[in-house]
């Protein structure tokens, strides 16, 4: 009798897990949808908006060699645009043009025109936070440029175009420090935080003669500066280095350095290891800002005879200084062009304030517009140049 009614139990837990647990109640085939590998964004001269997607060709991602009907190799991605009043409607005006319904669950990519940036990005994040597909690790850049133009260019060495740009932007990142990789949750999480305004890479449209068609006609350089949602200017190389330097963001960034001996000639440093740190000080309505910076270089070229880079030297110690002073100038240009043109706290100081003041803050918050401008910024760097590559001294050259 125990055995029956254990087995009656058992069949009915069988029976309440297949009625609660059926699967995916809404699924939709693979073979069903068109997957959006990459959005870009803009307003048409009726001042609608305008959407620009890419969408995976499954023809030509499948291996199976067809052609694309005109007897050339198909496509790996598909280049659409619509308009609409609201972007959804944008959106939607796609999806009639296609046999297949967009799905942008796989979307990596997002580019937003410069025109749109400076009106505000307010809608778009209103559109991407209530969608329940959208992937909010996606890397958001501000395009200048044409964005239809950015998004049919066709990236040497790369298959897809989404991810030419991702790598494109890491590497950039990586190797030379003069960009920045933001996701859409990232620009949510900073226009939530107090006192740190928004910073995209940029995303550079390039007019390349037909000499030079196997470059890359899109760059990833600088980065555009917002306050609140709107942008407010774009920044060069330098600067964007120096956000890193502050943000304490540095993986790979190299100087040419003048030699500090007699012979002249100049010096290729690259930054192997760096750490850099913000104190904030406040006294009044008087703010203070001491950056420290600790970062080991090493030697990668040198166009002079150099022989005295292994040795305890004074050309040591004043190659160690300009390295240095090199790290301040990228630093002072981003707080100069923070407090002097864009007057928008791109550099995080208000933030550093609200975690670390948070007192000083409350008392300040309401005024910061006005004393932003105003805050003394000390800088502090310890550089080394500790390698010289695989070699101690540059090659002698034989006299006859």
């Amino acid at each position: 009798m125990i055995k029956k009614i254990y087995v009656f139990f058992l069949l009915l837990l069988f029976l309440l897990l297949s009625i609660t647990a059926p699967g995916c109640w809404n699924r939709q085939e693979p073979e069903d949808l068109a997957l959006v590998t990459a959005m870009g964004l803009d307003r048409d001269e009726d001042g609608h908006f305008k959407m620009v997607v890419l969408i995976a060709n499954p023809q030509a991602m499948g291996g199976s060699g067809e052609n694309d009907g005109g007897g050339g190799e198909a496509k790996t991605e598909l280049v659409a645009a619509a308009t609409g009043r609201t972007l959804f409607e944008a959106f939607r005006n796609l999806d009639n043009k296609f046999s297949r319904r967009l799905n942008v669950t796989h979307m990596s990519v997002i580019i937003i025109s410069e025109d749109l940036a400076r009106e505000g990005l307010l809608p778009l994040i209103d559109f991407f936070d209530r969608e329940r597909q959208s992937r909010l690790q996606s890397v958001v850049l501000v395009v200048d440029g044409n964005v239809r133009k950015a998004m049919e260019a066709e990236l040497p060495l790369e298959e897809n175009w989404f991810s030419g740009i991702l790598l494109q932007t890491q590497n950039v990142f990586g190797v030379t420090g003069t960009a920045i990789e933001e996701s859409f949750r990232t620009i949510m999480q900073c226009l939530a935080q107090p006192g740190w305004e928004l910073k995209l890479s940029r995303l550079q449209v390039l007019e390349t003669e037909e000499s030079l068609v196997e470059e890359s006609p899109v760059l990833v350089n600088g980065i555009a500066a917002f306050k609140g949602d709107r942008m407010v200017g774009w920044c060069n190389d330098q600067e964007t280095r120096g956000f890193l330097w502050l943000e304490n963001n540095v993986e790979r960034v190299f100087y040419v350095l003048d030699s500090p001996s007699p012979e002249g000639g100049q010096l290729s440093v690259e930054i192997f290891q760096a750490n850099s740190r913000m104190e904030a000080r406040v006294d009044g309505d008087q703010v203070f800002i001491t950056v420290e910076v600790m970062t080991d270089g090493r030697l990668h070229e040198s166009t002079g005879t150099e022989e005295w880079l292994t040795q305890e030297s004074e050309l040591v110690h004043s190659l160690d200084r300009r390295l240095a002073q090199a790290v301040r100038n990228d630093i002072f240009a981003a707080v100069r062009k923070c407090q002097e043109e864009f007057n928008s706290d791109n550099l995080g100081f208000g933030n550093l304030i609200y975690r670390t003041l948070p007192r000083d803050w409350e008392r300040l918050e309401g005024r910061w517009d006005e004393i932003f401008p105003e805050i003394k910024v000390e800088v502090l760097v310890d550089a080394n140049v500790r390698r010289t590559g695989l070699v101690k001294d540059t090659v002698r050259i034989r006299k006859n």
